[in-house]
C-alpha cells in the first residue's frame, strides 16, 4: 500500500456472463458504481477466464470507466466465486474492500460514501448497512434489516453491503473454499468471534437481485449448520450436536437456552459473543415459556 492507493477497492467476480444472460446486468452494476459520489476507490473485476466473450465485454466497461475512477480487469482460472474474491482481495490496492455482484447494484449514489464515513469516523474493521432484496419474477422488494446479534443462528447482514478492512480479510485467510455457498457467512462468524470491530449504519446501501433454486437454498442451509457447529466448538464442547440439530435450531429461529448460557460463560468468548449469547438466552427463554 502507498499514499496514492485508494481507500476502497470494489470487487466484482465474473465468469461467462454472456452465456448466463447477464450482460445487461453487469452493465447496470457498472453504472451504479460509476455514479457513486465517493471517488476514492478503484474497481477490480476478477474474471474466471471466461470463454464466451465476457472478457471483451468487461474490458469495454473498464475502458469506458470515468476518468477519475481507476478500473482494471484480471482474467485467470479460479476455483469458483469465493476463490475469485480471495484472489481479488490479494490483488486489491484499497485499504478496504467491498464485493459488488455482477447482477446487483448500489442502492443509491451515496452508498459508498455512507460506508466510508462509518469506518473513517470509528476506525472500525468493517461497516455494514441494509439491503434491498428484489424479486425479478414478481418485482416484489423487501428490506433485509441487519442485526449483528443474530449471527449465532443466521446471517446477520448481507456481506455485499459492507466494507471490510483488507488487512483483516487477509489475517482471517479470506473465504474458506470448503464451503460452496456459505463461505461469506462463515467469514462473518469468524470475524466476529475473533473480536474485530464493526459499525452498523441505518441506511440501505445495496440492492440484491434474488436468484437461485430451492436445491441451492437447501445446500446453503446445510452448509450454514456445519459452519455454525464449527463456530460453537470455539466456546463449548458440543460433541452430541449434529448438523441436523443445528439446522433445526436455525429453522425454529432460536437456540436452546442452556446452550446459550454455556456460550455466555465460556472463557474463550469475547464480550460481544457473550452479550449475543445472553440475548439469545433471553429470546429462547421467552419462546420456551410461551411469552411474546
Amino acid at each position: 500500500m502507498t499514499a496514492t492507493d485508494p481507500m476502497v477497492t470494489v470487487i466484482t467476480a465474473t465468469w461467462n456472463l454472456i452465456d448466463a444472460g447477464r450482460a445487461d446486468l453487469v452493465r447496470g452494476a457498472a453504472e451504479s458504481l460509476f455514479s457513486q459520489t465517493f471517488r476514492d476507490m478503484e474497481w477490480l473485476i476478477q474474471d474466471g477466464a471466461s470463454t464466451d466473450g465476457t472478457v471483451d465485454l468487461l474490458q469495454d466497461l473498464v475502458d469506458h470507466a470515468p476518468a477519475d475512477l481507476s478500473a482494471r480487469l484480471i482474467s485467470e482460472p479460479d476455483q469458483g466465486l469465493y476463490d475469485a474474491m480471495n484472489r481479488a482481495v490479494a490483488a486489491a490496492r484499497g485499504r478496504y474492500v467491498l464485493f459488488l455482484n455482477s447482477d446487483d447494484t448500489f442502492f443509491g449514489p451515496d452508498s459508498l460514501a455512507l460506508l466510508a464515513a462509518a469506518v473513517n469516523d470509528t476506525e472500525a474493521d468493517f461497516a455494514y448497512g441494509q439491503v434491498e432484496i428484489a424479486q425479478p419474477e414478481t418485482h416484489d422488494v423487501s428490506i433485509w434489516k441487519a442485526d449483528l446479534f443474530r449471527f449465532l443462528r443466521t446471517m446477520p447482514f448481507g456481506h455485499n453491503a459492507a466494507l471490510y478492512r483488507r488487512s483483516m480479510f487477509l489475517e482471517l485467510d479470506g473465504f474458506d473454499l470448503s464451503y460452496k455457498s456459505a463461505a461469506d457467512y462463515d467469514f462473518i462468524c469468524r470475524m466476529i468471534a475473533d473480536g474485530y470491530r464493526g459499525r452498523a449504519i441505518s441506511e440501505t446501501v445495496y440492492r440484491f437481485l434474488l436468484g437461485g433454486h430451492s436445491a441451492e437454498e437447501a445446500r446453503d442451509s446445510h452448509e450454514s449448520s456445519t459452519l455454525l457447529r464449527n463456530i460453537y466448538a470455539r466456546w463449548v464442547q458440543a460433541s452430541g450436536v449434529t448438523d441436523d440439530i443445528v439446522l433445526s435450531w436455525m429453522k425454529r429461529r432460536y437456540l436452546p437456552p442452556l446452550f446459550c448460557l454455556r456460550i455466555a460463560v465460556s472463557p474463550n468468548a469475547n464480550t460481544f459473543v457473550r452479550r449475543t449469547a445472553l440475548w439469545e438466552f433471553y429470546r429462547a427463554s421467552k419462546r420456551v415459556l410461551g411469552l411474546k
